[in-house]
Parts: structure tokens; sequence; C-alpha cells
């Protein structure tokens, strides 16, 4: 009996114990995401680049962000850059008060009234009843001129952009004999749209015949710069 337990402890000695470890190993990843922001310059469209880089930490699971900033120059038309185009300062080079240049359904100028004459004033809108009131000292600037054909059943709206100086509208329907409008001629045909605002506007609609209106772009207050005028038609 004894030594059957002494056998039994013998074995329990012989015999090891042995635990599984299993370490667990954490993965870091790390995630770069960038974001660029742009600004351009002037009124015309930019792009903006960035690049950044992003550091993660930790023996786990890292995220790393990183922000970066660009600059884009824009191209465009704005307004400073349509008011500093050089545009022809020179006299009118057709009839006294008008150029030579014709217009029609579609036509765009782009012009300045320096250089032109001061053959109209005030007095003139008033008695032609061009919707402003006033007197000769109104419209002491020079204006710029044009003859304008429109065919029959013609819906035609002549528009005026005059961001860089305070310049008024003004369509008078005439014949066109080569000679300009003198300021006491018995003719009520005219219509004007004046006031401060950089964009003036006049509606012409003609009937069974064919018509010609001389369009003016006057200053009040000696006023010059440059202005676009265009003819669009329906």
């Amino acid at each position: 009996m004894h030594g059957l337990l002494l056998l039994l402890l013998g074995c329990a000695d012989g015999w090891e114990a042995k635990d599984s470890f299993v370490a667990d190993t954490a993965v870091s990843t790390v995630v770069d995401t960038a974001t660029g922001s742009g600004t351009g310059s002037d009124t015309g469209s930019s792009t903006g680049t960035g690049t950044g880089s992003g550091t993660g930490s930790d023996t786990g699971s890292s995220t790393g962000t990183g922000t970066g900033s660009g600059t884009g120059t824009g191209t465009g038309s704005g307004t400073a850059a349509f008011c500093n185009q050089g545009l022809s300062h020179a006299p009118p080079d057709g009839a006294e008060c008008m150029e030579s240049e014709l217009l029609f359904c579609g036509s765009v100028v782009e012009a300045s009234n320096a250089g032109g004459d001061s053959f109209y004033d005030g007095d003139t809108w008033r008695n032609w009843t061009c919707t402003v009131s006033g007197n000769a000292t109104n419209y002491t600037g020079p204006e710029r001129g044009w003859v304008l054909y429109l065919d029959p059943n013609t819906d035609a709206t002549v528009e005026l952009y005059t961001p860089c100086a305070n310049l008024d509208l003004f369509a008078l329907r005439r014949e066109d004999d080569g000679t300009c409008p003198v300021w006491n001629e018995n003719n009520h045909n005219c219509d004007g749209d004046v006031g401060t605002g950089s964009a003036h506007s006049l509606r012409i609609m003609t009937l069974g015949n064919p018509e010609t209106h001389f369009l003016f772009v006057d200053a009040p207050a000696s006023a010059t710069g440059n202005f676009r005028l265009s003819v669009t038609c329906r």
C-alpha cells in the first residue's frame, strides 16, 4: 500500500504542467489626409491645391490627419480690369457728333466718352423730352453717339453698362441724313434712362417700317469713363 502511494507520488513529480500564453500585438495604421484651399485674385475663377502630411502615434490603431493650404490665381474680366482698358479717346470719326460705325441687332461696342464731343447738354435732352429735367449745366461732359438701324417688326433692347463713371443713355428716333441733330429740332421721339446706377436700358419697338435711332451716351457733371453699349433683338 505504501509502495503504491510512493509510485503515485513519483509519477506526479514527473509530470510537467504547461500553460499556453498568447501575446497580444497591436498594429499601428496611419492614414494621412490633406485638404487644400485656394483663393483667387480678381473676379475670375481660381483653383487652389494643397498638400498635407499626418503622423500617428500609439502602439494600437492610430489615424493621423494633415491639413494643407494652396493659393490659386484667377483670370477674368473684373470691373477694375474693364475700367482700366485703354479704350480710344479719339474724337468721333463720323459726323461731328457721331461715330462712323453703324449699329444693328447684336452689336456690342466698348468705348469711352473721354475725347468725345460736348455737342449736347441738358437743354438738348430736355427740349427733345428725353425724360430728363435740368439745364445746360447738367450734361457738360463729353458724349458718344451711334446710329442704330432696326428692321420692321423688331423688339430691341439697348443696354448701357457703365461701372466706371456716371453716364446716361438716350435714344432719338430720326432719319439718318448724314447730319447731327440740333438742340432746337422739333423732335419729341426721344427716350432716356438716367441715374447713378451702372446699368441702363431702353426698349425700342418698330412696326411695319425700318427705323433709325441715334443713340447717345452722355455724362452729367463732366464724368468720363469706359462703358459697354449692346443691342439685343427678338
